[in-house]
């Protein structure tokens, strides 16, 4: 009883010829694409269509976590996608992008105090427009920008004003998961808007 749960389950016939597959690589290359997968009908190439989904997540993901306005409307649209799939899409991109260039600023910024001493300030346009930023809206505002403004721009900011606050990384974090719903939802509505 157990062995026909495990051959009807995982199909040790596709396993068996994997495994096949990997001891003698140039006799049995053409069998890969004979193999029959018990969730299909026909024949598939399941490997392939697993790394091909694979690349596309990473693509979303990575095109998320840097450009985080555009990315839930740009996966939505390609239709590939639900909403409930987009939404995690857009979180897991932009979770991703927040703790890279918060905590890859957090280590860079620390580095530069302790390697370099700090030059005598000269007040530009820029810095005076940041520093406004940072005493106008504080770690709360900044999550609140996050979803407009470009993620590696305000974690980099973020991390160089308000890291010593361990709070500031749920803050972002929490700003990502909100952005990502009100984003995605738009995107949903334009799409059936337009169509």
């Amino acid at each position: 009883m157990y062995h026909s749960f495990l051959n009807s389950f995982f199909n040790l016939n596709v396993i068996i010829s994997r495994l096949d597959l990997l001891r003698h690589p140039l006799i049995n290359a053409v069998k890969i694409r004979q193999v029959r997968h018990p969730l299909t009908t026909g024949n598939t190439n399941f490997v392939v269509d697993m790394l091909e989904e694979a690349g596309k997540l990473t693509f979303y993901i990575l095109w998320t976590s840097v450009k985080f306005l555009f990315a839930p409307s740009t996966t939505y649209f390609m239709g590939e996608y639900n909403f409930w799939q987009t939404l995690l899409i857009s979180i897991a991109g932009g979770w991703l992008g927040t703790l890279v260039f918060y905590y890859g600023g957090s280590f860079i910024f620390d580095w530069i105090a302790q390697h370099y001493k700090p030059k005598k300030r000269v007040f530009s346009k820029k810095n005076r427009f940041i520093i406004w930023l940072k005493n106008s809206f504080g770690i709360t505002g900044m999550a609140i920008i996050l979803g407009v403004g470009s993620i590696p721009i305000v974690c980099l900011v973020t991390a160089r004003y308000f890291r010593s606050n361990p709070l500031t990384i749920y803050y972002l974090l929490t700003s990502i998961v909100v952005w990502s719903f009100i984003l995605t939802a738009f995107s949903v509505w334009l799409k059936d808007f337009f169509v």
